[in-house]
């Protein structure tokens, strides 16, 4: 409820799935600019999720235009190296999610930050 709370107050409108089927045919057919993932997210192991095995070796140009933050019981919030091990742009701890707005809030002008020049390259190509 605070994660869906937090993306309607950033102007996100938030789409969420029941089931894994459910997720991989919402992430197959649609394109997304988020993707906020419980590691646990339908009784998965942290170390075995479907999710996050489908959105990690995505190709670059695809995986680069969507920001993916893991919601974790075992990482705590914001720790970039735990991030980079697990392929996505940031994670918050399960334990911070009533301060969901203000981590992604940062996340978000990070991720901004680091990836201007690559975004502006693909866009003065006009490869996406």
């Amino acid at each position: 409820k605070a994660v869906k709370e937090a993306l309607e107050e950033l102007n996100y409108y938030s789409s969420v799935a029941s089931s894994i089927k459910e997720a991989l045919s919402k992430l197959r057919y649609n394109q997304y600019d988020m993707v906020m993932l419980d590691e646990d997210f339908c009784g998965e192991s942290a170390e075995n999720n479907t999710i996050l095995r489908y959105l990690q070796p995505m190709p670059m140009s695809t995986r680069r235009s969507i920001f993916l933050m893991l919601i974790s019981t075992q990482v705590k919030t914001l720790d970039n190296l735990m991030a980079f091990a697990k392929s996505v742009n940031a994670v918050i701890s399960a334990n911070d999610v009533q301060k969901v707005k203000l981590v992604l809030e940062r996340a978000m002008a990070d991720h901004r930050r680091f990836y201007k020049v690559y975004l502006d390259s693909i866009d003065a190509l006009g490869v996406l």
